[in-house]
Formats: structure tokens, sequence, C-alpha cells
């Protein structure tokens, strides 16, 4: 099985990848982390890279364990809120 990149080289895909799971070194997020890459330094998540790639700093990303749960109160509002929203889409459907 062949990947083209952008510039129209052919790469061959592995056919097994194996994983592990590893915390971003900038965020401290879980992610997957093929077996060959386990010996790096750091391992940035792909939140993180997009946003470096924005301009943003490192620094700019760190979440320290209390940071992370301070935002989760707002998360389980916003997550009513969507609910409620699709609820009220569907509901007609199912009890016309």
């Amino acid at each position: 099985m062949y990947r083209v990149d952008e510039g129209g080289e052919k790469w061959r895909k592995s056919k097994e990848h194996k994983n592990a799971t590893v915390h971003c070194s900038i965020c401290g997020m879980d992610m997957d982390c093929p077996e060959s890459m386990l010996t790096v330094e750091r391992h940035f998540c792909a939140r993180c890279t997009d946003l470096m790639a924005e301009g943003y700093e490192p620094e700019e990303l760190k979440m320290s364990p209390d940071d992370i749960a301070q935002h989760l109160p707002g998360c389980d509002e916003v997550s009513m809120l969507l609910m409620e929203l699709h609820w009220s889409s569907v509901k007609p459907t199912i009890h016309p």
C-alpha cells in the first residue's frame, strides 16, 4: 500500500502500526505515539502542533492539572446545551 505526498512521491505504509500512549510535552494530554518514536526527547500532540504553526509559543500552551480542572465545569455546561439543541431537533421526528 502506498501513500502519495504533496510532491508526488510514493511512500510505503507499514502494515503494522503499533502505538503507545504518551503525554504531550507541552500540554500534557494523552496522545498516541508510534513505537518507533518512543525514544524521542519530546512529543507534541496535533493540537499543540497546529497552534505552534499559527504562531503560539509552547509556553502559552502549557496546561497544569489545575488549569484543565478550571475549564471542566464549562465543558459540562456546553455539552448540556449542545444536547438540548440536538434533542430539540430530533424530538419532533420521534414524537410527532
